[in-house]
């Protein structure tokens, strides 16, 4: 829900609500971010809304033997925060009881709610449905305007686009899970997982960048991952990784793909992270930069022209910088048609840049940072393991990338024929000009370095002459070391004999270990079947998505069968496809759902009688 459709909420029951219901699930804690992005969503409405607020706490069936009023005390300060904000109204549903006398108590809470407020509604401008209507209409003439002119800004001629035999991308921003499907959906092949991710990040440092290249639309496609970029400042760390995986797609990108979910608003601080994160590449970057709207279902029957006309000025922003590029991925569906677009909007931005992203026009604007922060020891940045990721047999192609010279020579042939606006001529000289300034810099810089250089090698010289004078020192302790080495080898030899002991009764535990685990492993299966009713009715739909992850994750089950497990709307029926899916799949894989069951909610545990036995 965007802010014109929160403002407009409370305009669809004139003249005004007579209440609000703050809906807060007891099956989860009431966290901070929960209570900010509350007052984000009020702070859109009248403030006189909060005297009719009521807080509706659901699952009340979960409280158990707690009343409501010691769980609001002990869940704490954000909870008990909302409760007084809303004039310590509140009301309590459970869940598992089909019993109207639960409404009637609420709606007697409402009626002494509107007494205590004059005995009326919320007042709502009485002209709000027409400014309503009249905001509409001018959104809807802005968003037309908006799409007439970036169709005009983004179509090339007939004839003079570049086709590309092999296209290379670098997918960024948003959350690791986006980038994930979007380069699934990319090369139409699960390529992207979690657990690959956690794979990759094993390997040596600065690699975190991850690179699958698949066979797609005619075209081999290369993708690569980058991690997640933070709301805070980049490191150094970042910026290496980040120019890293530049590298993994030599000679260069065609493409930065800018995720930018559409299931969640984008903030300033979303924009001034990517801002912070691209500077990292240098200011031509943005000519290579293409805006990805992931998860295009989310948009219903709206245009994303609609979407971004109402997020605001810090997405508008992003799209000016990209030079009003954008792509809009609809997240669910595995539709080639959907890509094949995307490919032909990177070779028109290929063409229209004559070439691909080069590293060289961001390895100076690294350099001229490093040596501002005092970070360049020197020498040249080597990065260790810097080879690229491998794809699986079944997906190996062979090695398709041209040669950085044979591609800037397709691209000048292809674009020989029409000459550049004179526009653009200006604009290249005008970053010729200052990168001539930006290498003049450098080397006043790199000059002042070397002088403190050479004055930390005369101090490291006269350090060395007085440590000379210290040696003879030095070994007048030698004999006081001695005897200490060798009270420590008789302290080690007491320590070896007690780790001998300790392994000793580690094996004694392991025998016993092994000896249980068929015990509990055997009746796995069935131990779910008895608890199948339970856990179908009690399961919260955040612990069915943990565990959810947690299967996938240690490939209990696979991406395609967690797809068809999401298809399902009702979290009953949800859990009921999970249970009977894991029991076919024997006593191994139900051990290891009932461990996380436990794992991730103790009280579901308890009600479903699935703790492991005692041991001692």
């Amino acid at each position: 829900m965007d802010r014109l459709e929160i403002q407009d909420s409370v305009s669809l029951c004139p003249p005004g609500p007579h209440a609000v219901l703050l809906a807060v699930p007891l099956h989860s804690a009431f966290t901070k971010a929960q209570r900010v992005a509350l007052e984000e969503h009020m702070s859109l409405l009248p403030q006189s809304l909060w005297s009719h607020s009521i807080v509706l706490f659901t699952y009340g069936d979960r409280l158990g033997e707690r009343s409501i009023e010691q769980h609001i005390e002990a869940e704490g300060e954000d909870l008990r925060w909302l409760v007084e904000r809303c004039g310590n109204r509140y009301h309590v549903f459970n869940n598992q009881k089909r019993d109207v006398s639960q409404v009637t108590q609420l709606l007697e809470k409402i009626d002494e709610m509107m007494s205590g407020n004059t005995g009326g509604h919320c007042e709502v401008d009485g002209d709000v449905c027409e400014k309503r209507s009249a905001r509409k209409r001018k959104m809807e003439e802005r968003v037309q305007t908006l799409t007439r002119e970036l169709t005009a800004l983004n179509t090339l001629p007939e004839g003079e686009r570049h086709s590309l035999s092999d296209v290379r991308l670098v997918l960024a921003g948003g959350k690791q899970y986006d980038r994930n499907r979007a380069g699934n959906l990319l090369l139409y092949h699960y390529v992207f997982t979690d657990t690959a991710y956690k794979e990759f990040k094993t390997q040596p440092k600065l690699t975190e960048c991850v690179r699958q290249q698949r066979r797609v639309a005619d075209r081999t496609v290369s993708v690569v991952m980058c991690p997640d970029w933070s709301t805070t400042p980049p490191s150094q760390k970042t910026k290496d990784v980040l120019l890293h995986g530049v590298t993994l797609c030599s000679p260069g990108p065609h493409a930065v793909l800018v995720m930018v979910p559409v299931k969640s608003s984008f903030c300033e601080a979303d924009r001034r992270s990517v801002e912070e994160h691209m500077e990292l590449l240098g200011d031509t970057v943005w000519r290579h930069a293409l805006v990805l709207f992931m998860w295009g279902f989310w948009l219903g029957g709206r245009r994303v022209e609609e979407y971004i006309e109402s997020e605001g000025e810090p997405l508008r922003w992003i799209l000016e910088k990209c030079g009003y590029r954008y792509h809009v991925l609809h997240g669910l569906n595995w539709d080639i048609s959907e890509v094949t677009p995307l490919m032909e909007k990177t070779e028109d931005m290929v063409t229209r840049n004559g070439g691909h992203f080069k590293r060289d026009e961001s390895s100076r604007v690294t350099a001229a940072a490093r040596l501002s922060t005092g970070l360049n020891t020197g020498g040249v940045m080597q990065v260790a393991g810097q080879t690229t990721p491998s794809l699986p047999e079944e997906q190996s192609l062979p090695n398709t990338e041209p040669d950085s010279d044979l591609v800037e020579s397709e691209v000048s042939s292809a674009t020989a024929a029409k000459p550049s606006p004179s526009a653009g001529f200006t604009n290249e000289v005008a970053v010729q000009v200052a990168e001539s300034d930006q290498v003049q810099k450098l080397t006043a810089q790199m000059k002042e370095r070397e002088r403190e250089l050479q004055n930390s090698i005369t101090a490291m010289e006269e350090s060395k002459r007085e440590q000379q004078k210290l040696t003879q020192d030095q070994s007048d302790h030698a004999d006081m070391l001695a005897a200490q080495m060798k009270e420590m080898k008789s302290e080690l030899e007491k320590i070896t004999q007690s780790q001998r002991q300790m392994e000793a009764e580690q094996k004694r535990a392991s025998a016993t270990q092994q000896h249980l685990t068929p015990m509990v492993t055997a009746g796995a299966e069935d131990r779910l079947m008895s608890a199948r009713k339970e856990f179908i009715q009690r399961i919260s739909e955040p612990t069915l998505n943990g565990l959810l992850d947690e299967l996938l994750d240690k490939k209990v089950i696979s991406g395609e069968e967690l797809d068809t497990a999401m298809t399902e709307k009702l979290t009953q029926n949800k859990a009921r496809h999970v249970i009977d899916m894991v029991r076919k799949k024997g006593n191994k894989a139900s051990s290891f759902m009932i461990d996380m069951i436990n794992k991730l909610d103790h009280n579901l545990s308890d009600v479903l009688q699935l703790k492991p036995p005692c041991t001692d």
